[in-house]
């Protein structure tokens, strides 16, 4: 899949599952809850303890057609890291140009994490595939409908 299908399965698939584990004996356990559940965009966050090799682990043992990805993402060299371990896209709480664009030299979705219309409109500029809005639960959607009346551009997913 190249970058533009994965994006548009993301959005195909509405949700994606953000897994946060301590144990990483039940990581697999805990993606396949998830899945059968019926969310099959999941992201793996670099919190997770040894979270390049789980994701190259995952990537190896999951069947079907999980889409994964890594969260946490708060530079370059992760995103590089977790891309070659086979991160289909990248998550980041935050809005920094150089993981946009290791994630665009390998041909993977870059969501930067951002807060204002301002930093909405930076991420967009910077090349963001989706722009993740977070912590969304401080605004509500109230915020979304506001912001997209004037940047209706904007690929906004809320975290």
């Amino acid at each position: 899949m190249n970058k533009q299908d994965i994006v548009k399965e993301i959005i195909k698939r509405r949700v994606v599952a953000v897994v946060r584990v301590s144990d990483t004996g039940k990581l697999k356990q805990v993606i396949q809850a998830v899945y059968t559940g019926g969310v099959s965009a999941i992201e793996i966050t670099l919190t997770v303890p040894n979270a390049i090799q789980q994701i190259e682990r995952m990537n190896e043992e999951l069947s079907g057609d999980v889409l994964l990805g890594v969260g946490s993402v708060l530079n370059a060299q992760q995103a590089e890291d977790a891309i070659k371990a086979g991160a289909k896209y990248v998550v980041s709480p935050i809005l920094k140009k150089e993981i946009i664009s290791i994630a665009h030299k390998y041909e993977v979705p870059a969501m930067p994490g951002v807060f204002t219309p301002t930093e909405i409109q930076q991420a967009f500029e910077y090349g963001a595939d989706v722009i993740k809005v977070f912590p969304a639960d401080v605004v509500g959607m109230k915020f979304f409908k506001g912001v997209l009346a004037p940047m209706p551009h904007s690929k906004l997913m809320p975290t």
